[in-house]
């Protein structure tokens, strides 16, 4: 959902990521990711830095630095992400499907090879898998001591 109103700086998109969810390693070439958690644990990888993020935790990732990120709980995670430019706001708008509801993703099978060829083309390219278990309760851990 876009918060900030057509045309205004910074963009600012509220997404809810699913239980599990997890985000491909890609790289944002133009833009800074900025992103305020509101509720919800993130493992993120974020260039050669690794961190959990909790509800109140904002972090900028800057462009140019591989990120992935995954969702801890077994409840969604809302987040506020904050933009100077259209960039990923324009693969949302290419890649995604309007909400009819507030339930959850659309049902069926996503098109992963599509969605990265627009990733790709609106500034945003996939460049390797998401995190895996491992790694994400390694991320955890470090973060518990």
């Amino acid at each position: 959902m876009v918060r900030s109103t057509e045309g205004a700086r910074p963009i600012v998109i509220q997404t809810t990521l699913p239980p599990g969810g997890v985000a491909p390693l890609h790289v944002h070439t133009e833009l800074d990711d900025n992103i305020y958690v509101l509720s919800g644990r993130l493992a993120v990888r974020s260039g050669d830095r690794a961190f959990v993020l909790r509800a109140g935790d904002y972090v900028s990732e800057p462009a140019g630095v591989p990120q992935t990120l995954a969702v801890l709980d077994d409840a969604p995670a809302v987040i506020l992400q904050i933009h100077a430019s259209e960039d990923f706001l324009n693969f949302i708008r290419e890649a995604g499907t309007p909400a009819t509801d507030r339930t959850g993703p659309p049902e069926g099978q996503l098109d992963y090879e599509a969605l990265y060829r627009s990733a790709a083309a609106t500034g945003q390219p996939v460049i390797g898998p998401p995190m895996g278990t491992d790694e994400v309760a390694a991320i955890v851990a470090a973060a518990e001591h």
